[in-house]
């Protein structure tokens, strides 16, 4: 994760910065703070008993993670679908199906681009980061991964260079944005059988809907970009996705399994 070079807030600045967030954003909800034992672990969850969302920082800044994670809750919150915020998934599901361990990772990179928007593009004062982020990236060395990685990474990297970053920052950047998706889409061609060009044109629906506030919307595109990298049959996907997002199916269009 990109470091930050700005020190540590005191607990009452930190909390003052995480009011002023949520008055932005018009979050009515209770956030509650922890700090992280590891200062790279952002996470979010929603505590049904105390009726709150947790977040768990790495450091007292305000950084890419901490907003990323409050994105989520906003995302959450503004089309009324918790799991957004909050994907739970059954550990013996994916022992028992097995194929579907990655499906949560890759559903999770989507709804990323989606978070990554409406805190991000649509926000002068945080646009900042998510431009940072992808300019760390770009500079990274291309790791070694498995293809399941690679197709996360293809997923979540294809939409925020095409569609959240912003338009007059593109021209400085394209020639490495154009390298690091070319270099993904080879060594998953070497791999699988995906059709990218059926691919793309599912992820480019996204600048259509990225704004979106409605549930439903969110979960067909997520549901269209799973399918069409056709790694499962499709009664499995849809058992599955109905399972790490309940109440999904009626919602999506398409006929329960």
């Amino acid at each position: 994760m990109i470091e930050s070079n700005s020190e540590e807030l005191t607990e009452e600045q930190f909390q003052r910065e995480i009011d002023r967030i949520k008055e932005l954003f018009s979050l009515q909800v209770e956030i509650t703070l922890e700090k992280s034992l590891s200062k790279y672990n952002y996470e979010v969850y929603w505590d049904e008993e105390n009726r709150c969302y947790r977040v768990r920082y790495g450091e007292r800044k305000i950084d890419y993670g901490l907003l990323h994670e409050i994105g989520h809750i906003l995302l959450a919150e503004i089309t009324g679908y918790r799991p957004f915020a909050s994907l739970i998934i059954s550990r013996v599901y994916t022992i028992l199906y097995p194929e579907t361990e990655v499906i949560p990772d890759y559903a999770n990179k989507l709804i990323d681009c989606f978070v990554n928007h409406h805190i991000f593009s649509a926000m002068n004062l945080y646009y900042p980061f998510l431009r940072d982020v992808i300019d760390w990236a770009l500079d990274q060395p291309f790791p070694e991964r498995n293809i399941h990685e690679h197709i996360a990474i293809f997923l979540i990297f294809y939409l925020d260079c095409q569609y959240n970053l912003r338009t007059e920052d593109k021209p400085p950047r394209l020639q490495k944005i154009t390298v690091c998706l070319g270099r993904l889409e080879t060594l998953i061609m070497e791999q699988s059988q995906i059709d990218f060009q059926h691919l793309k044109s599912k992820l480019d629906q996204f600048q259509s809907i990225k704004a979106t506030k409605k549930a439903s919307e969110i979960l067909q595109f997520m549901y269209g970009i799973l399918n069409s990298l056709s790694l499962w049959k499709s009664e499995v996907l849809r058992e599955f996705f109905d399972h790490i997002f309940p109440e999904s199916g009626h919602q999506r269009g398409i006929p329960s399994a």
